[in-house]
């Protein structure tokens, strides 16, 4: 396929800026709560509790429903007897069997699930939901590198100066490297990062540097808020790579006006991708015309996303001065 791509880093700057303040309105479509930023019960925002249960928690949050798993997670929480799952020296002295026990009775851990298999024309793709049977071993091996960083969230990154991208050579690297999945490993650091930059009070270097962490939802919004356009599919361009560049320019020109800084676009963007343009991305008409602040700026024809495999033909609709 012929790969077609326009940027409009002015679009991109003004889409920020609207989510941005339609967000802290709580008038973002019809989004309530970021699954992830509801508190369990007895606990505090920004105690180390509350990060080490995120950081456990961003281990196994792959190809999972985030409402469901922050949900099994609060409620592993709020039972006396589960609870401690998320205590890195109580996690390394408990029998493996039990753990596991622990760790299912509330569905925190999934059920293994059957790879599928899909027909898009000539191309088979294989869905990546494979069993999940590595989830036990992430979570003994983020037990043992927060341990051995005295389970403390503020001392493992002040032994590396507070430098995010030390902290992620780190768990990309051995001994640390299985606590996060395979499966798209860089990211899910990079987002564990996010979560712990939006509810702790770390001071973290050079985050100005790391671009929005990207996945579907995301490349969705991209493309649907007209940030992006043209014609393309995810065998022809990465369209990670593209997307997390395009934020990164539009954080460079735009810094002044936007006063934020890329990894703060992904929270906006991912909403609108996931509530937004994801549920009515098959309607000629979205059905949040009236809710989306961006709507003015919704992009024409459609993105066909299905196991990994995207294609884009997208326009704008309408251009900004």
């Amino acid at each position: 396929m012929k790969v077609e791509i326009k940027k409009d880093i002015n679009r991109g700057i003004e889409t920020i800026i609207k989510l941005k303040d339609a967000y802290e309105k709580k008038e973002i479509i019809d989004f309530i709560n970021i699954p992830d930023e509801i508190i369990p019960h007895n606990m505090e925002k920004g105690s180390n509790q509350h990060l080490l249960f995120l950081t456990f928690v961003s281990g196994i949050a792959y190809l999972r429903k985030e409402e469901q798993l922050w949900n099994a997670a609060r409620t592993t929480w709020g039972d006396e007897n589960t609870s401690y799952v998320f205590n890195p020296e109580q996690v390394l002295k408990t029998p493996i069997e039990k753990l596991k026990k622990d760790l299912n009775q509330y569905n925190l851990f999934e059920d293994v699930l059957q790879a599928r298999k899909w027909s898009i024309g000539h191309l088979l793709l294989t869905d990546k939901r494979r069993a999940r049977k590595n989830d036990i071993n992430i979570w003994l091996n983020m037990a043992q590198f927060l341990s051995d960083f005295d389970s403390n969230i503020q001392t493992l990154f002040k032994n590396y100066d507070n430098d995010v991208f030390k902290i992620i050579d780190l768990l990309m690297m051995e001994p640390y490297s299985k606590c996060f999945p395979e499966y798209h490993k860089r990211r899910k650091v990079i987002v564990w990062i996010t979560r712990l930059k939006r509810n702790s009070n770390i001071i973290l270097k050079q985050v100005e540097k790391l671009s929005v962490p990207i996945g579907v939802h995301i490349i969705r919004a991209t493309f649907m808020s007209g940030s992006i356009i043209g014609s393309t599919t995810s065998l022809d361009l990465d369209l990670e790579d593209l997307c997390a560049e395009f934020w990164q320019e539009v954080y460079k020109v735009g810094r002044d006006k936007i006063k934020l800084i890329p990894l703060e676009f992904e929270i906006f963007l991912w909403i609108l991708g996931k509530y937004g343009c994801s549920i009515s991305r098959s309607d000629r008409l979205c059905r949040f015309k009236e809710k989306c602040p961006i709507s003015e700026f919704c992009s024409s024809h459609k993105i066909e996303m299905l196991d990994g495999f995207i294609k884009i033909n997208v326009d704008q609709k309408n251009k900004i001065n």
